[in-house]
C-alpha cells in the first residue's frame, strides 16, 4: 500500500488496503499461514517469520493478526492469560479470531475493508467521548496521558485543545 499522504476518505484507505491482498477466500488465507506450534505443542515464532517473509506490508500484518488469532485456541494457562490480556476488548486476538471465523467464505479484501472501518471508528469514538462543547460553541478535548505514564506526563505542546473539525 502506498504511503497515505494527506487526508483521504475512509473508503479510499479501505480500498488501498484491500487491493494489496490476495484473491482467495479467508478460509484459504488462514490455511496458508505457517504453523504456530511444533509437533510437541511448543509455540513457534510464526509472527517473526512472517515479518521477514518479504510480503507487502498490509498483507504481512494481516497475516500476523491472523496468526495471533490462531493462538487464542492454542495457548493455555498463564501463558494464554498473558497473551490475551484484558478480555472482551475490541481489536484483541479473540475479537480478530471471531471476525475471521465469521468471514471464512469471504475474500480477505472484504475483511480488510471492514477492518479498516473498525480501526478508524474506535479512535473516533474515544475522541468524541472525550470532547466537550464549550459555551461559545468551540470544542474542547480532554487529554489524558497514555497508560503507565502517570501524573508526571505533561500534555504535548503540539496538541491544540481547539479544533474546527467538530461542528
Amino acid at each position: 500500500m502506498e504511503q497515505v499522504d494527506g487526508l483521504l476518505p475512509i473508503e479510499e484507505v479501505a480500498d488501498r488496503f484491500a487491493a494489496e491482498l490476495p484473491d482467495m477466500t479467508v478460509d484459504a488465507f488462514l490455511s496458508s499461514l505457517p504453523a504456530t506450534q511444533s509437533t510437541t505443542g511448543a509455540p513457534l515464532p510464526a509472527e517473526h517469520d512472517l515479518r521477514w517473509a518479504g510480503d507487502p506490508l498490509p498483507l504481512a500484518e494481516l497475516r500476523v493478526l491472523a496468526t495471533n488469532a490462531r493462538r487464542v485456541d492454542e495457548l493455555t494457562g498463564r501463558v494464554r492469560d498473558a497473551f490475551l490480556g484484558q478480555r472482551g476488548v475490541e481489536l484483541s486476538p479473540e475479537w480478530v479470531q471471531r471476525r475471521l471465523d465469521e468471514a471464512r467464505p469471504m475474500k480477505p479484501r472484504d475483511v480488510a475493508r471492514r477492518l479498516t472501518y473498525d480501526l478508524v471508528a474506535r479512535p473516533q469514538r474515544i475522541a468524541l467521548a472525550k470532547a466537550r462543547r464549550r459555551a461559545d460553541g468551540t470544542p474542547w478535548f480532554r487529554w489524558t496521558p497514555a497508560p503507565g505514564l502517570g501524573t508526571a506526563a505533561k500534555r504535548p505542546r503540539s496538541h491544540s485543545t481547539r479544533s474546527s473539525i467538530i461542528s
